[in-house]
């Protein structure tokens, strides 16, 4: 499988995932989070389904309720997607984003705990 075929299944994927949840609720798919289940904390991830399911709907305030890191965050994301897809074609080597991805956990990490005081 070329890494252009492995690039259209996970976009495919993703499609899927977006459809299914713009058409049905989150909570008919989705488990609570463990985290919150067993510590009773938000962790940084906590309502970002439910926010992403709001965004489909254009509902940015209820995303914004649910998890404002993720809707600060989803552009993005959405960006990286898009330029990793892009990256995907065999004539295009991926590069890493270690930068990036310490930083998002800084973030992430910053973020729960302020959402927890």
């Amino acid at each position: 499988m070329t890494p252009r075929h492995k690039a259209n299944v996970a976009l495919a994927a993703a499609l899927s995932g977006l459809l299914l949840l713009a058409m049905h609720p989150a909570s008919q798919f989705y488990p609570a989070c463990p985290i919150y289940e067993h510590f009773h904390l938000l962790c940084p991830g906590c309502g970002a389904t439910r926010a992403l399911a709001a965004l489909l709907h254009g509902d940015l305030a209820s995303a914004w309720r649910m998890n404002p890191l993720f809707v600060c965050a989803f552009p993005w994301l959405f960006l990286i997607a898009a330029k990793t897809y892009r990256q995907a074609a065999p004539s295009r080597p991926f590069k890493r984003q270690g930068g990036a991805i310490w930083a998002s956990l800084a973030i992430a990490t910053v973020f729960g705990v302020m959402r927890n005081l």
